[in-house]
């Protein structure tokens, strides 16, 4: 939707301008914890759903290597993260403590 369009491409474009060293990664992991955080999913099913829209959106409008890998490890780490804790408000709260 336009609302997480528009979250997800403003928090990668502050992010670029704020990291200097490897600001792909950082910017990613950063535009991808901002979707995390206004996603109103209260199950993993939709917020992985409303991960894979952000994904989606980040993929689009940057189509690099270091975009798309980095979005699949986060993805990954989600998934793993959600494997080991089995417990969904503790994954939302532990991926944006992580994230931001």
């Amino acid at each position: 939707n336009d609302g997480t369009l528009e979250v997800v491409q403003s928090a990668f474009a502050a992010a670029m301008k704020e990291e200097s060293d490897n600001p792909i990664p950082l910017a990613v992991i950063q535009a991808l914890t901002k979707a995390i955080t206004v996603s109103k999913a209260m199950t993993m099913l939709h917020l992985k759903k409303d991960l894979d829209e952000a994904i989606e959106i980040l993929q689009k409008s940057n189509p690099n290597f270091g975009v798309t890998s980095s979005c699949e490890l986060f993805a990954r780490y989600v998934t793993r993260t959600w494997s080991d804790l089995q417990d969904f408000d503790l994954l939302k709260k532990k991926l944006i403590k992580r994230g931001g």
